[in-house]
């Protein structure tokens, strides 16, 4: 195709208002009158192919188009969520053949009617959706979108795991459980650690977040056999890495008593530098003895402002024997109970912060 004829097919996207189609494919593949014919298909009338109106459709011919948007199952509600651009990396009997399954059939199954089954051939899904495990109800969580990032024969071997027919697993059993392979799964399941009852609140779906000798080395760390570390035994450990955990108890805050009400498991969310800079920062003001888990969670910079704001406006840091409630609030609740405004409140009082 020589550049005049692009030069045309540019302009006919550009009155189209279309001209999110253009694409490097369409550049060297594709002739004028072939764009046109396309775009001119009543089919585009219809609401529903509006989003399949995307640079993806110039690797279709015509004909595929036609056949695509012609199929009957479009007429069905629960067909609809897959008329996205992805479609068009599919042949039409392949599309078809998807759309005739039975097991669409299947209340069960519906949830996965989503555009990532594209991924999928319809032998390949065939063999997923008659595997023996959809009729136990526990693995009926696992019928997700995410389950066509696996293949029919890595999804048997992970629903045949000896582990699932122990309870203490059973709160694992969901989508993010494709995230890992049956090796990994294995390796992880057989820690000798979930034996530990208290280790067993750390079962949760968001240890796929982790690889098994993570886990390991977080399990290991020897703080769990102090009283005071146990608290911290929550699912949001999984959010930090080995090191991570060991900067955070490793810090010499917690050899002290007035300290240990800051253990709780928010404190997972944090970073050890932050911990540091807002306790020294209270230490400063001789108020350390007032600190509360609240407070962690808010920046050297609020605190600070907050300090100033009520500094100026001559209201007490400690009240009654506890930290002015100002401090724990949410910036939310500081607005609507003392019309405090925290962000303008940090940029007014910049200037001043010694941070």
């Amino acid at each position: 195709m020589n550049n005049v004829e692009y030069e045309l097919i540019k302009k006919l996207l550009k009155e189209r208002h279309l001209e999110h189609l253009d694409c490097e494919y369409l550049k060297y593949r594709r002739a004028y009158k072939f764009v046109l014919n396309v775009l001119d298909m009543e089919e585009w009338e219809d609401e529903r192919f509006k989003p399949l109106l995307t640079s993806g459709i110039w690797m279709s011919n015509s004909e595929k188009i036609k056949k695509i948007l012609g199929l009957p199952y479009w007429e069905e509600a629960k067909f609809r969520n897959l008329l996205t651009s992805t479609i068009w990396n599919n042949d039409s009997n392949e599309i078809e053949g998807i759309l005739s399954l039975p097991y669409w059939e299947e209340k069960k199954f519906e949830p996965l009617l989503t555009s990532s089954i594209w991924l999928k051939n319809s032998t390949e899904i065939k063999e997923i959706l008659n595997l023996p495990y959809w009729d136990d109800p526990k693995f009926k969580p696992l019928l997700t979108p995410t389950i066509w990032l696996k293949k029919s024969s890595e999804i048997k071997r992970i629903l045949s795991l000896p582990y699932w027919e122990e309870k203490r697993f059973g709160s694992l059993l969901t989508p993010s459980i494709w995230l890992k392979n049956s090796t990994e799964i294995k390796e992880i399941l057989s820690l000798p650690y979930w034996d530990n009852p208290k280790f067993k609140p750390l079962l949760t779906p968001t240890i796929w977040l982790k690889k098994s000798s993570e886990i390991k080395k977080i399990l290991s760390l020897p703080y769990w056999g102090e009283k005071k570390f146990e608290f911290l035994l929550t699912s949001g450990i999984w959010h930090k890495n080995s090191n991570e955990i060991k900067e955070i108890l490793n810090l010499p805050y917690w050899n002290y008593t007035k300290y240990e009400h800051l253990l709780t498991s928010s404190i997972w969310t944090l970073k050890a530098n932050h911990i540091i800079e807002v306790i020294e920062l209270f230490k400063s003001l001789n108020i350390e003895d007032y600190l509360n888990p609240s407070v962690l969670h808010k920046s050297v910079k609020q605190i600070q402002a907050l300090v100033l704001y009520c500094h100026d406006n001559r209201i007490t840091l400690i009240d009654k024997g506890k930290l002015n409630p100002m401090f724990s609030y949410t910036p939310a609740e500081l607005k609507r109970v003392y019309g405090v405004d925290l962000k303008l409140l940090v940029k007014e009082y910049e200037k001043v912060l010694k941070i």
